[in-house]
């Protein structure tokens, strides 16, 4: 078949589960992933609301899917059809100074997938299949028997959580004190935790708290 399911944002707190042409490869280091997990962000949230300038109509959203890689550009040289895969949440070009020193999020090329208006357009994850641009940047392989729910971890909640860590660069005996005890926030008590940093977890939610 060459269509899909997917879902698609039609204004401010109108989704739509759609059926549209499966993506194809338009560039030689493009993969096309077939999801099989997939999850919800909070910036998804700001995107129902309408809360993103010149967001498209027809934009697929979401950015954190995990999946089977169907097919693989020539250029693409790390992956293989039939290989787990998890995705980063944006696609970066891989070669700039920027990209070099490890900082993608800076790189003049970043785009969000499920993403548009503030950036090119970029549809998303919440599909059965997606169009993986700079594919041996954002997909990086799962290890056989690798839990693919832990891979959705990699592609958003997880680096945010270890990135803000390693800005505050905290020592073993130190105290953290992490306001929210959502998915961002529970990994960071936890990863802080594993480093011996002693840590309050603080949630004003009394149903959350509770858990």
């Amino acid at each position: 078949m060459n269509t899909m399911r997917a879902v698609v944002w039609e204004g401010p707190q109108r989704l739509r589960l759609a059926t549209l042409p499966r993506p194809a490869l338009l560039e030689p280091d493009d993969a096309l992933l077939r999801v099989t997990h997939a999850s919800t962000c909070g910036t998804d949230l700001h995107i129902y609301r309408g809360a993103v300038p010149g967001f498209e109509p027809g934009t697929v959203i979401g950015h954190e899917f995990v999946g089977e890689v169907a097919e693989v550009g020539p250029a693409v040289k790390l992956l293989r059809p039939g290989q787990r895969a998890a995705c980063a949440d944006f696609v970066a070009c891989g070669a700039c100074a920027q990209c070099a020193a490890g900082r993608h999020a800076q790189c003049g090329e970043r785009r969000l997938f499920g993403f548009s208006g503030l950036q090119p357009r970029l549809d998303g994850g919440l599909a059965e299949y997606v169009r993986v641009p700079r594919a041996d940047v954002a997909l990086t392989p799962l290890a056989d028997g690798a839990d693919p729910r832990f891979g959705l971890l990699t592609g958003d909640v997880m680096p945010t959580a270890l990135g803000a860590l390693q800005r505050l660069a905290l020592a073993p005996g130190e105290r953290l004190a992490v306001v929210g005890a959502g998915p961002v926030g529970v990994l960071t008590a936890w990863l802080a935790a594993r480093r011996g940093v002693e840590v309050l977890l603080l949630e004003a939610n009394p149903a959350r708290a509770e858990d």
